[in-house]
């Protein structure tokens, strides 16, 4: 079996075009792995103004790294 890796571009939900063609006549089928990223986050979410978001609504919650919160979720609030 001979093998080649080359990017490509969707043009449909059945067509890629290749970036680099295939220089060899191939007959029959071929074997095609396809590797893509999927975009997790929602279209038009800001994930920035999210958080700035947060801080308008809650001014009073204090402000804290993970580390901090953390422990504070393991040892109850100091105070």
């Amino acid at each position: 079996m001979n093998a080649f890796e080359t990017t490509a571009t969707f043009e449909g939900p059945g067509h890629l075009r290749l970036a680099h063609p295939v220089d060899k006549a191939v007959d029959g089928e071929v074997r095609v792995i396809v590797f893509f990223e999927e975009k997790t986050a929602p279209a038009g979410r800001n994930f920035r103004a999210a958080i700035g978001s947060y801080h308008r609504d809650y001014p009073d919650e204090p402000a804290r790294n993970s580390d901090a919160w953390l422990k504070e979720l393991r040892e109850g609030e100091e105070g």
